[in-house]
């Protein structure tokens, strides 16, 4: 009778008209609370008052059974944690925690709930219980909750506790985190596993270069390097790269660009993997920089030693390439790059922007017949089709400078 969606359906139905005034009133007539109990629950619920919310709930569940008297004891739990009365943090832990075992569908919501009430009473090992009733596969709580236990495991780590896969399945199943792959080194360390800690220390210093992790990584390993000093190790090529890829995401141009001229420094041999990276890296920054005429240089580099057709970004690489030509007016590698964009990869979701700047690299020429034919086959559906309209615009435009009013009204 009462199930969740009819719980969640209460928060945004209005009072039921004719609903009593007050609780007080309902519960000195028995007769009338068995008939109208419900709409009250609903409106103090509703209205967040959860006082009343729990004292309806009590006296509902006096004569509940089964489903309807967990979710009741989850609504009274509700109530008693949000009121913050001494000693209702430990009620509402309780009844949670009773809920979670009554019914299914209440149970992730039911134990996080418990888990919360736990953490706040510094319960940590009924804390951790609760976490460990929240399965991972839970969409809504099971990424969190996995989280949560993996770091307070690592915080409270006791003898003959391994907190370590615990905090190395969640970064498998839910991808990096900057707080847990920091907490997976401290397993390690707190573990005596010195190598693993010292690479997951660097590890975090590579993923996250930008977020506090980072720093705290850096204190650790600097520490155990002083008092290890067969683990000591500057950063690979391969690491200071991927660093540096994390920089430019995180619009630290300056570190990026450091980071490329760091590996050249170390003299990689031309037109190898790391050296193409490398100045990838060095152009693209100074791109988006928006010094496009200084990153010429690194993109003549890379296309005159390097297999742009063998990176699995091709397509990108040659966008940004040929955008920043065109921006630095360097007409003819402009031309040269996109060119080869939309031959190469016409599926591609850089080929249509492609052809607008060919179109408008042909207009800036004076060369409105070749713009025209990239515009047609813009519109003709090259690419993801999102320059579209772009693309309709120009041509419209170009017909009409051309006084070609026929051609402009059949497109049209």
């Amino acid at each position: 009778m009462y199930g969740p969606t009819l719980i969640l359906l209460s928060l945004l139905l209005q009072p039921a008209p004719g609903a009593p005034a007050t609780l007080a009133d309902l519960l000195a007539q028995p007769t009338r609370w068995a008939d109208a109990g419900h709409d009250v629950l609903d409106a103090a619920v509703r209205e967040r008052r959860w006082t009343d919310v729990a004292q309806a709930a009590v006296a509902l569940r006096a004569d509940a059974t089964g489903e309807d008297a967990a979710h009741l004891a989850f609504l009274e739990a509700r109530a008693r944690m949000e009121t913050g009365a001494p000693g209702d943090l430990a009620a509402a832990a309780a009844l949670f925690e009773g809920a979670a075992q009554g019914v299914e569908g209440l149970r992730p919501r039911a134990w996080w709930a418990a888990a919360r009430c736990r953490l706040a009473q510094g319960e940590t090992g009924a804390y951790l219980a609760a976490l460990d009733g929240i399965p991972a596969e839970d969409p809504i709580l099971g990424e969190q909750a996995s989280r949560e236990r993996c770091l307070a495991r690592v915080t409270a780590a006791t003898d003959g506790d391994d907190p370590a896969p615990g905090c190395a399945a969640h970064l498998d199943r839910f991808g990096e985190d900057p707080d847990v792959r920091l907490a997976l080194a401290r397993a390690h360390l707190g573990a005596g596993r010195l190598p693993e800690a010292h690479a997951g220390l660097i590890r975090t210093q590579v993923l996250h270069p930008t977020r506090s992790v980072a720093d705290e990584a850096r204190q650790l390993r600097e520490v155990l390097e002083a008092a290890h000093h067969e683990l000591r190790r500057p950063l690979t090529a391969e690491e200071r790269l991927e660093q540096g890829d994390r920089l430019y995401d995180a619009y630290r141009y300056t570190d990026a660009l450091a980071a490329a001229r760091e590996v050249l420094d170390g003299k990689p041999p031309v037109g190898s993997p790391i050296w193409c990276r490398a100045n990838l890296l060095g152009g693209r920054t100074r791109a988006r920089e928006r010094e496009q005429t200084k990153s010429m240089r690194w993109f003549d580099l890379y296309f005159e030693h390097c297999d742009v057709a063998a990176a699995a970004n091709a397509a990108e690489i040659l966008f940004v390439a040929g955008r920043a030509a065109f921006k630095a007016t360097k007409d003819h590698r402009c031309r040269a790059w996109l060119s080869r964009l939309v031959a190469n990869r016409p599926d591609s979701r850089f080929a249509d922007d492609a052809l607008i700047l060919l179109a408008r690299l042909s207009l800036r020429d004076d060369d409105p017949k070749t713009a025209r034919g990239h515009l047609e086959r813009l519109v003709g559906g090259i690419g993801n089709g999102d320059m579209a309209p772009e693309g309709a615009w120009l041509l419209a435009r170009i017909l009409w400078d051309e006084k070609r009013y026929d051609d402009l009204l059949a497109w049209v």
